[in-house]
C-alpha cells in the first residue's frame, strides 16, 4: 500500500546508494509498509556519473553530469539522501568540448552550517 505524504519537497539532491555518491531528482515521497513497519522512501531518478576528466582537472571541485531519463528511476531510503543541492546547466568555457544537456552540481550552504553550531531538528515521525 502506498502512501504519499510529500509533493513539496521534491528537487535535486545528493545521496549514498550503495556507497556511491550520487546525485538524482526526487519525483516525490511516500511510505511503504514492509515487514509491519512503515518505511519513508523517494522515487528518484539519477543523473549520471560525473565527468571524471573535469572531476580530476577542478581537483574534485566541479561535479558535472546529465540527467537521466524516467526509465531509470529507483525507490530509495529516503535516509540515503545527504543534502538538497542545485543542478543548473553547464555551459563549456572551451569551444573544442562538445555542449551537451549538462549540469553541474552546486551545493546550498546552510544545513553544514546550522550542523556545525549545534543547531539540531527532531525527525517527526513518518
Amino acid at each position: 500500500m502506498l502512501n504519499v505524504w510529500e509533493h513539496l519537497l521534491t528537487g535535486r539532491t545528493q545521496l549514498i546508494v550503495n556507497g556511491t555518491l550520487m546525485f538524482a531528482e526526487v519525483q516525490y515521497y511516500f511510505t511503504q509498509k514492509l515487514n509491519d513497519e512503515l518505511h519513508a522512501v523517494a522515487l528518484i531518478i539519477p543523473y549520471s556519473q560525473p565527468d571524471q576528466e573535469l572531476l580530476r582537472k577542478s581537483s574534485g571541485t566541479l561535479y558535472v553530469c546529465t540527467p537521466g531519463g524516467g526509465e531509470d528511476s529507483l525507490a530509495i531510503d529516503v535516509r540515503s539522501i545527504l543534502s538538497v543541492v542545485s543542478m543548473p546547466p553547464f555551459k563549456p568555457p572551451h569551444k573544442d568540448r562538445v555542449s551537451r544537456d549538462e549540469r553541474f552540481m552546486v551545493e546550498k550552504i546552510g544545513l553544514e552550517i546550522a550542523h556545525m553550531s549545534g543547531v539540531t531538528e527532531a525527525a517527526g515521525d513518518v
